[in-house]
């Protein structure tokens, strides 16, 4: 059960914070920094609140369980204010489990990155483990390895990330959200498609990235585009 009773600050409209959480081999300067997020969510008057993945960027290698960096996101959103957060990739499914987690925590999610082959693997990132140090890495890990280390990340770390991350939630567990979720999925990302997750979602709308890979979503101007959209409603 959450472990976050208590009153959420009410922040100034002006000022409203949102949670963003980066992606799997990321760091947050790195999936949003760079793009220009922050200055973008606050030309509409937003201000980005950063959540390291454990073994991500200067984030501590995880000693916990998914169960402690749940309570540590869902803590962050609460002293901060924050009724909405945007994700990529393992920080979309990240903010799943916590949304599910904790219902009421959310009004509004952006989750970018994700689609229904990531509920295709059981055993969720944690299969990323053991390839991501291995001698001869495929032709997608090396690819991911090489997009990690330019990061700054240290691959053991994420591995162990990797590790104790927990698989996706159940999609019949996602019908308990109670907030307004925007899917921002490319056409050419392996993940998709997004069918059976929006179909799962109380209250969601799918955006496709036309000519967009599953690394490129982020610094997508339609995915930008769309989450302007999405928090002017």
């Amino acid at each position: 059960m959450p472990r976050h009773d208590g009153p959420r600050t009410a922040p100034d409209r002006k000022s409203e914070a949102v949670v963003f959480v980066h992606g799997f081999g990321s760091t947050h300067d790195a999936t949003w920094g760079v793009p220009g997020w922050p200055e973008l969510m606050e030309d509409i008057g937003y201000r980005v609140v950063p959540f390291g993945l454990p073994g991500h960027g200067d984030t501590p290698v995880p000693g916990g369980t998914d169960d402690d960096t749940l309570d540590e996101l869902l803590g962050v959103a609460r002293r901060e204010g924050a009724v909405s957060a945007v994700g990529f990739s393992a920080g979309s499914l990240l903010l799943l489990r916590a949304a599910v987690r904790d219902p009421g925590a959310f009004e509004r999610l952006v989750l970018i990155g994700i689609g229904d082959g990531m509920w295709a693997d059981p055993s969720g990132f944690s299969s990323l483990a053991d390839t991501l140090t291995a001698d001869e890495p495929d032709a997608s890990t090396a690819l991911l390895r090489q997009l990690a280390e330019r990061a700054g990340n240290s691959l053991e770390s994420i591995a162990a990330y990797a590790r104790s991350a927990a698989p996706p939630p159940p999609l019949p567990s996602l019908q308990r959200l109670d907030a307004d979720v925007l899917v921002i999925l490319g056409d050419e990302d392996t993940v998709g498609p997004a069918d059976a997750l929006v179909s799962a979602l109380p209250r969601a709308t799918l955006t496709s990235l036309p000519r967009t890979d599953h690394y490129r979503a982020p610094s997508s101007p339609e995915a930008m585009s769309a989450v302007l959209d999405f928090f002017a409603r």
